[in-house]
C-alpha cells in the first residue's frame, strides 16, 4: 500500500518540473533534477534493552529514515526502520540495490540532489567536496565535455555491484557540477 501512496506522479521523468520549468533561477541549470534525496533521525521509543543500536550521535535512540521528495515538496520515496546509528550511505545503498524496496533510479541523464552523506555516482548529484577547488577550477562550459582527469583509469575492479564504475559515474557527476557552477557563474 506504501509504494501505491509514496510514489512519482511521474515515474519516468519525463518532463520538467513546473518548479525549475518557471522560474530562471533555475532553468536550465537544474532541469535533468528529479528531487532531493536525504536521510533524517526521528525519535524511537524503544524497550531500554533494545536502545543500544539506535542510539545515535545526539545520545538519545532514533530511527534514520531515508526520504526523496519531488519539487511539490511530496514524498516519493520513503525508506524507515534503521538504527540511528546506521550510517547514509548504508541505507541508501539497501535502497538502490534491493529491488524489494521498489526504489525509483534516475533515467539516463537525470540526477536526484544528496548531500555529502552519498556516495558521488551516477544519477545521484552532491556537493563539491572542497569548495576552493570548485572555484579555482570552474571551467569553459565549451570544453567541459573534452576535459580529461589524471585519476581516470579504464579499471572497473573496483568490486561496486552495480555493474559500473563507480569512479567513472562519480567522475560524470563531476563534470555535471561542473557544468551547472559554469552556468551559473555566466548568468550571473
Amino acid at each position: 500500500m506504501a509504494t501505491d501512496l509514496i510514489a512519482p506522479e511521474d515515474p519516468f521523468f519525463s518532463s520538467i518540473p513546473e518548479q525549475i520549468r518557471n522560474d530562471s533561477r533555475y532553468m536550465p541549470h537544474f532541469k535533468d533534477c528529479i528531487g532531493a534525496l536525504d536521510g533524517t533521525h526521528i525519535a524511537a521509543i524503544l524497550p531500554p534493552n533494545e536502545q543500544i543500536p539506535y542510539i545515535g550521535r545526539k545520545g538519545v535512540p532514533t530511527q534514520n529514515v531515508m526520504t526523496v521528495c519531488d519539487f511539490n515538496m511530496c514524498f516519493t520515496f520513503v525508506m524507515a526502520g534503521w538504527e540511528g546509528s546506521a550510517h547514509d550511505t548504508r541505507i541508501f545503498l539497501d535502497a538502490i540495490r534491493d529491488p524489494k524496496y521498489i526504489f525509483l533510479h534516475p533515467p539516463n541523464g537525470k540526477y536526484y540532489l544528496v548531500d555529502s552523506g552519498y556516495p558521488q555516482m551516477k544519477g545521484y548529484l552532491g556537493p563539491y567536496r572542497d569548495i576552493n577547488w570548485a572555484y579555482e577550477n570552474t571551467i569553459d562550459l565549451e570544453n567541459v565535455h573534452g576535459r580529461e582527469s589524471d585519476d581516470d583509469d579504464d579499471d572497473d575492479d573496483d568490486g561496486d555491484d552495480d555493474g559500473e564504475s563507480s569512479n567513472s559515474s562519480g567522475f560524470e557527476m563531476e563534470l555535471t557540477k561542473d557544468v551547472i557552477a559554469s552556468s551559473l557563474m555566466n548568468s550571473l
